[in-house]
C-alpha cells in the first residue's frame, strides 16, 4: 500500500517511521510550507495514486487551497488522517522567530530562532534599557499553559492527538528541539497512534520497526532548553553566518557554539543590524508571540 505523508519540516521523518516496518511504501511526502498554488495538478496526482494519506492539520485559509486538511479529507473520503503540528513553545518559553516589516526574518547564530534574553542582555550591556522586571519562572509556566492550550484547541480537528504525552512529560524529558521541532521520541509516539488506527481501518496489525537510535531528524537547531532537571548541555548546534553591507546577515554552513561563544556571535549580528534592534526595534513581529515580549524586545 502507498502512503503519502503531508505535512511540514515533521512530513519526511513521519513517513520514515510509518513505513519502515514494511507495510506501506513511502511515496515523495508534501512539504506544505514549500507548496504553491500552482502546483495543484502535481499533488492531486500524488493524492490519487495514494492509498492511504497521512495529512497535517491546516487552517481552512492555507497558502495552497487544495492542500487544506478538510478539503483532502473531503476529496479522499475513507482514506484520510489528520494529524497535529508538534508545536509547543514551553521548552524553550523565550525563543522566538524575528521578523521586521522592512528588513524580513532576521538571521543569527540559531538560523531564525533568538533568544528574549539574550536580547535583553545585549539592550543592558549596551546602554539601552533595564532587566525586565518580571520573574522569569512565572512567564514560562505562562508560555508552557498557554502553548499546551493552544495545541489542544488545534487537536480538535485531527484524528489523533500528542497534548496529553506533552503534559505528561515535559517537566521531566526533552520534547522539542525548538518550538516546531520535536525530538524523534515524540514522532515515534504519533507514529505509534496513527499506526493503531490505521491498523484498525485495516483489520491488519501495522507493524513499526524502530530506526536506529542515531536517527533524529530534526535537531539541526539546539538552542537551551528551560525546566528540565538534567536538561541537553552544550555545545549548542547552530550556523556560521556572515555580517554583510547595509545589516545582511547571511548563513552559512553547520557549526557549534559554546555558551560563551554563541552570546558573543549574537551580539555582533545584533550590533550589526543596527536601527532593525534600537530605533525601529517595536517593529519587531515575535513568532510564537507572547503578551510579555515587548518588554524583553524594548524595555
Amino acid at each position: 500500500m502507498k502512503l503519502l505523508v503531508i505535512g511540514n519540516c515533521q512530513a519526511r521523518p513521519l513517513s520514515r517511521i510509518m513505513c519502515n516496518g514494511g507495510n506501506f511504501e513511502p511515496l515523495e511526502p508534501i512539504i506544505l510550507h514549500l507548496a504553491k498554488s500552482e502546483q495543484k495538478a502535481e499533488h492531486e496526482a500524488a493524492m490519487d495514486q495514494a492509498d492511504l494519506i497521512l495529512t497535517q492539520l491546516t487552517s481552512d485559509h492555507f497558502q495552497a487551497p487544495h492542500l487544506v486538511a478538510s478539503r483532502v479529507r473531503d476529496r479522499h473520503p475513507g482514506r484520510v488522517l489528520i494529524w497535529p503540528n508538534l508545536f509547543y513553545a514551553g521548552q524553550q518559553p523565550f525563543l522566538r522567530y524575528l521578523t521586521h516589516p522592512e528588513y524580513g526574518r532576521v538571521l543569527g547564530p540559531l538560523d531564525s530562532y533568538h533568544d528574549l534574553r539574550m536580547i535583553a542582555d545585549w539592550r543592558a550591556e549596551r546602554g539601552l534599557g533595564g532587566a525586565p522586571v518580571s520573574d522569569p519562572a512565572v512567564l514560562a509556566a505562562s508560555v508552557h499553559a498557554n502553548s499546551l492550550a493552544s495545541l489542544r484547541e488545534r487537536e480538535a480537528g485531527c484524528d489523533v492527538v500528542a497534548s496529553d504525552l506533552i503534559e505528561a512529560h515535559h517537566a521531566e524529558r526533552l520534547l522539542f528541539y525548538t518550538f516546531n521541532h520535536p525530538v524523534r521520541w515524540l514522532l515515534d509516539q504519533l507514529a505509534a497512534r496513527l499506526a493503531g488506527l490505521l491498523g484498525d481501518r485495516l483489520g491488519i496489525p501495522v507493524a513499526l520497526h524502530p530506526l536506529p537510535a542515531t536517527f533524529e531528524p530534526l535537531n539541526q537547531f539546539t538552542p537551551p532548553v528551560t525546566g528540565l532537571p538534567d536538561p541537553p548541555q552544550p555545545p549548542y548546534h547552530g550556523i556560521e553566518v556572515e555580517l554583510g553591507p547595509n545589516g545582511a546577515i547571511r548563513p552559512g554552513p553547520r557549526t557549534t557554539y559554546t555558551p560563551e561563544e554563541l552570546r558573543s556571535r549574537f551580539f555582533e549580528c545584533y550590533d550589526h543590524l543596527g536601527q532593525v534592534m534600537t530605533a525601529r526595534v517595536a517593529a519587531l513581529r515575535t513568532t510564537p508571540p507572547a503578551p510579555f515580549d515587548t518588554d524583553w524586545l524594548a524595555n
